[in-house]
């Protein structure tokens, strides 16, 4: 009786290949995916699928959206879910929240999404804790985003990390990462913002 080849996560890397921001971007365009396929990503070439977000989930983006558009002015748009993509890389995140440069009605004649954001939430659930603290902060950290913050839902804290660094072979860290509980406070251009203001 033949025996099926196992299939382990190195192999199933080795006998595919990543796609290009390009190619991703003409997929979607091409209607490629089917309408319950609308929750995509492109993360270090690979399409990634989004869980569903929990009521606490959009109830989190929506109070940080709140803090981030209050402190930040009218001169920048929060933008909510929606593509970054950034010059060279081979993903096109979609974080929860990203603040760019310049009000929304200036990018309406923009024909690529935003390439540079001035700070990066993700709002993490347990199931994507892991992936929010590895695979998304070393793309921010790549594409020098200065700031990036994930609200830990499950620890009811928010890590906030700092200082990007890109090594040779153009993997990125951030050098900065602090925890801050409820009680504290995140220095947030000059002023101060509240953790609880970000914790439903």
């Amino acid at each position: 009786m033949a025996v099926a080849n196992r299939v382990t996560r190195k192999t199933l890397e080795e006998r595919s290949r990543p796609f290009t921001v390009e190619e991703y971007e003409r997929m979607v365009q091409d209607g490629y995916f089917q309408a319950d396929e609308t929750r995509l990503e492109l993360l270090k070439g690979r399409i990634v699928y989004k869980d569903t977000p929990s009521p606490r989930h959009v109830l989190a983006v929506d109070l940080v959206r709140d803090v981030l558009q209050a402190t930040f002015g009218k001169g920048f748009w929060v933008r909510s879910q929606a593509p970054l993509r950034f010059p060279g890389a081979d993903s096109e995140p979609e974080p929860d929240l990203a603040v760019v440069k310049g009000a929304r009605d200036e990018h309406a004649n923009d024909e690529q999404h935003p390439s540079v954001a001035l700070l990066i939430v993700e709002v993490a659930d347990p199931s994507t804790l892991e992936l929010d603290r590895e695979v998304k902060a070393s793309i921010y950290a790549a594409s020098s985003v200065a700031d990036y913050w994930i609200v830990n839902l499950a620890e009811r804290v928010v890590e906030v990390f700092s200082q990007p660094k890109r090594d040779r072979q153009g993997v990125g860290r951030y050098r900065l990462a602090k925890r801050l509980r409820s009680d504290q406070m995140i220095k947030l251009v000059e002023t101060k913002v509240q953790v609880k203001d970000l914790l439903p």
